[in-house]
Formats: structure tokens, C-alpha cells, sequence
């Protein structure tokens, strides 16, 4: 056995590895790599970046698919992990979705406008990781209107954004997107 092979660096690497071929398995879509790549990315920036790529490309032969009317990829998702990465790209990303589901809640029916303002909560809260003033201009924008009974959709983007934002830095790299409190694990 090699003498570095339980150092925590070499243990890394080695997870990495193994987790690197996991996930070029086309079966794992595009989240999975993309969270992992963000990791990866702090530990072994070559790694990160073969990730992102999988990723990346997944993430567009995704979109690629979606139907005007399809919930598609999870755009705030995929943003949020690839704004370690790509930063501009991720906040254009995000911007257009949000406009786009904006301009899908005139006229629609209750079950649509409710799954559009939820689009536009996750969407405001991924841009926490490029843009914090970003985001929260983004969660004004978000219509109040209760919805089914449950919270106020831009105070629960502006609660997630604040959480978010009270994690030390290398929580931050680490935590899934929107399970930045024990009691988020219901909302990812």
C-alpha cells in the first residue's frame, strides 16, 4: 500500500475517482454530476471540470428536449452548481428562465400559476450563488399570492437566500441546492 494512501487528500482523490466513473453512467442525468463536479472542483480542479462537462452536456441535450409547455431540466439546479464553474453563464441562464416563467403566469390556469411561481422561488434563490442583491431583486418579483395554503413563495425564496448566505464557506460547496436547514430537506 502506498504510505499517502490514507491521507485525507489521497482519500479524496480516490473517492473522486471512483465517483467520476459512476457518474459518466448516462443513467445519472445531469444534477448528480453537476453537485458533484462543484465538490470535485475544490479538491481536484481537473475533476471538476471533466464533471462539468458530462454535465454540461447532459444539461443541453436536456433542454435541447423540452417542450415549451415541459417543466424540463431543473435550470435553477444545474445554475447553481455550475456557477462554480461558469458564473455568467449560470446568472444568464438563470435570468432567462425567470423571464420566461414570468411571462408564463399571465393567463395561466391555478395549477400552472402555481408551478410557475415555485419555478421563479427556485430559480431567485440558485442566483444566491452568483448574485445575493441579484437574487433578492429576483424574489420581488416573485407574485405573494398564497397559493393552496402554503407559504408566502418570495419570503420562502428570501428565507432559503438567508440561510444560505449564514453558511461558512465550505458548507456552502458542500450542501445540496435549498437543503441549507435541517427543516429544507422537504423542499429540494
Amino acid at each position: 500500500m502506498h504510505p499517502d494512501a490514507h491521507r485525507p487528500q489521497a482519500v479524496a482523490l480516490q473517492v473522486l475517482s471512483e465517483a467520476e466513473a459512476l457518474l459518466n453512467s448516462p443513467q445519472s442525468g445531469f444534477e448528480v454530476p453537476a453537485q458533484v463536479a462543484s465538490i470535485a472542483s475544490a479538491i481536484d480542479p481537473s475533476v471538476g471540470n471533466r464533471l462539468f462537462a458530462v454535465a454540461k452536456a447532459r444539461f443541453d441535450a436536456a433542454a435541447a428536449q423540452r417542450q415549451e409547455t415541459d417543466e424540463g431540466p431543473s435550470v435553477a439546479k444545474f445554475a447553481f452548481y455550475y456557477s462554480r464553474r461558469d458564473p455568467a453563464l449560470s446568472r444568464k441562464m438563470l435570468d432567462a428562465e425567470f423571464a420566461r416563467r414570468q411571462a408564463n403566469l399571465e393567463n395561466a390556469p391555478p395549477g400552472v400559476y402555481a408551478q410557475e411561481v415555485s419555478n421563479m422561488s427556485r430559480l431567485a434563490v440558485a442566483m444566491v450563488a452568483i448574485n445575493p442583491a441579484r437574487a433578492l431583486a429576483m424574489c420581488r418579483l416573485i407574485p405573494s399570492k398564497k397559493m393552496d395554503g402554503h407559504d408566502n413563495p418570495p419570503f420562502v425564496a428570501q428565507r432559503d437566500i438567508a440561510l444560505y448566505l449564514l453558511l461558512p464557506e465550505r458548507e456552502r460547496l458542500v450542501k445540496p441546492f435549498r437543503q441549507w436547514d435541517p427543516g429544507s430537506l422537504w423542499r429540494a
